[in-house]
C-alpha cells in the first residue's frame, strides 16, 4: 500500500465514500460497523488502508469454498429457494393454496409503449368502420363542396326561377 503514489488522495472522505457507495447494500453496513470499532479503539479517523482490509477478509470470507459447501448463502438465495420448493409443492398437490397462482396462466396483458398516444391513436383509427383511404376522402370532400355549391347560374333562366328539366 506504502508503494503506491497519491495515497493522500485516496484518504480524502469524498473518495473513501464514492468507493463505499460501489461496495453491495450488506457490505456497506458490515463497513460502517467495522469503521466506527476503527475509530472507537484507535481514537483517528480511518484511513484507505482499513478499507482495503476490509474488502479483502470479506472477499476471502465470500470466496470460502466450505462456506459455500455448507449451504450458507445471501438471504435473496434462502428466500428464492424456499419460494421455489413452495412453487414445487403447489404443482404437486392441488390441494395447496399456491396451486392455482403456478398452474393457470396469467391474462395476457397489454405491453407498455414507448408512444402510448400514438399507440391510442392507431387503435381509434382501426376501431372506425368507415374507408379512411386518400381516394375515399376526396370523393366525400368532392360530394360535400358539391351538395354545398347549390346550383350553378346556368340552370336559373332571366326571369330568376329554375328550370326544371
Amino acid at each position: 500500500m506504502e508503494q503506491i503514489l497519491y495515497m493522500d488522495e485516496l484518504n480524502v472522505p469524498l473518495a473513501r465514500r464514492t468507493i463505499v457507495m460501489k461496495l453491495p447494500y450488506e457490505l456497506r453496513g458490515k463497513w460502517r460497523n467495522t469503521a466506527c470499532n476503527l475509530q472507537e479503539h484507535r481514537g483517528g479517523r480511518v484511513i484507505f488502508s482499513n478499507m482495503v482490509n476490509f474488502i479483502e477478509k470479506q472477499v476471502k470470507i465470500l470466496s470460502d469454498p466450505l462456506l459455500v459447501l455448507a449451504g450458507i448463502a445471501p438471504a435473496s438465495l434462502r428466500r428464492d429457494a424456499a419460494t421455489l420448493a413452495l412453487a414445487r409443492k403447489a404443482q404437486k398437490y392441488d390441494w395447496h393454496i399456491l396451486h392455482k397462482a403456478t398452474t393457470t396462466p396469467a391474462p395476457p396483458c397489454r405491453l407498455k409503449s414507448r408512444h402510448p398516444y400514438n399507440k391510442a391513436a392507431q387503435e381509434m383509427l382501426q376501431s372506425i368502420p368507415e374507408d379512411l383511404s386518400r381516394d375515399a376522402w376526396l370523393a366525400a370532400s368532392w360530394k360535400q363542396t358539391w351538395e354545398t355549391a347549390g346550383p350553378s347560374p346556368a340552370f336559373y333562366d332571366t326571369s330568376g326561377t329554375q328550370e326544371t328539366g
